[in-house]
């Protein structure tokens, strides 16, 4: 309402009169957003401030300090995997059918 800028690295992201940002609400911390400029998903802070830097096809919240994303891998989906709060892969998910079994420590 005051004109302050509460998530300025959106402005920087493309985001402008026209068009629509997306961004989640705040978990863990951290909330994602969608970078308009690379349609690239990424984290920031409640402050604002980008945290992971927007790499991932898609993205999940983070649930206990660690979120679900799928990595990007030229012009096609990369694979599943989970991160830690700073962006570092943690965790490669095993399949079984549709579901997700395991991990691989990475």
């Amino acid at each position: 309402k005051t004109g302050e800028k509460i998530l300025p690295h959106l402005a920087e992201s493309g985001v402008g009169y026209r068009s629509s940002a997306v961004v989640r609400p705040v978990k863990c911390g951290l909330r994602a957003y969608l970078c308009n400029k690379t349609s690239m998903w990424g984290y920031l802070d409640e402050s604002g401030q980008v945290v992971i830097e927007p790499k991932f096809h898609d993205v999940r919240d983070f649930v206990n300090g660690y979120a679900l994303v799928i990595t990007k891998n030229g012009d096609s989906a990369g694979y599943l995997v989970f991160i830690d709060k700073s962006g570092k892969e943690v965790c490669k998910p095993k399949y079984e059918g549709s579901a997700l079994t395991g991990c691989k420590q990475s």
